[in-house]
């Protein structure tokens, strides 16, 4: 499958887009990803080809890192919560979409792996064709997913994720590493706690370890 996506943000009836709160609020961190300007732009775009059904996915093109790597059932800005907090994880020192590549192996019903590469440079309103092929300077990532289902309560998954982000030689941006743990489970037809931890070395984002948890 070939898959793309692109988007356009403007303004709508306030100089301050809802990204950008943060500052007037007093937060550490922005309040919420994709609410603030942008032209029209491509995303993502990238082939997705399926081994042995779905043992084994492969993807390459331009990506984003948040869709493959220490995910969460609640993690989306634009459904659920409206804070980087819980919709994003700050603790962690992803690029933005970048040229790479990712596979997803199935090993079991219950378990799968995840691991890839691409542009620790990317930015998503560029091709990025010049920062990967030039400086070559890469984040890399490693999931271990586990899915089990509960009796009489639902399912969860448990992702360990460790990560790595070299320095950028166009952006100025020093190297970064960490882990990561995200746990969400079913506990019921209306009920879905879950939590994450993480380590960084905060050489980027400030931040050495952080905590996110709810119901």
């Amino acid at each position: 499958h070939l898959y793309f996506a692109a988007e356009n943000r403007h303004d709508f009836f306030t100089p301050i887009p809802p990204a950008a709160l943060d500052t007037e609020i007093g937060s550490l961190w922005g309040t919420v990803n994709g609410f603030g300007e942008q032209h029209l732009t491509l995303k993502e775009v990238y082939w997705q080809q399926h081994v042995e059904k779905d043992r084994l996915i492969v993807r390459v093109g331009k990506i984003d890192a948040e869709n493959y790597y220490n995910s969460n059932y609640w993690q989306s800005d634009s459904k659920y919560f409206m804070n980087q907090a819980f919709s994003s994880f700050p603790v962690r020192a992803f690029p933005s979409n970048g040229l790479g590549t990712n596979l997803t192996a199935k090993l079991s019903d219950r378990s799968y792996v995840s691991t890839g590469f691409q542009d620790a440079q990317g930015k998503k309103t560029e091709a990025g064709f010049d920062t990967f092929f030039e400086d070559f300077n890469l984040f890399s990532a490693a999931e271990l997913g586990f899915t089990p289902t509960l009796e009489g309560y639902g399912r969860g998954t448990y992702r360990f994720t460790a990560w790595y982000r070299d320095h950028g030689d166009s952006t100025g941006t020093p190297h970064d590493a960490g882990f990561d743990l995200s746990f969400d489970q079913r506990m019921g037809e209306h009920w879905i706690p879950f939590f994450r931890y993480g380590y960084g070395k905060g050489n980027i984002n400030g931040i050495d370890q952080m905590i996110s948890t709810g119901v």
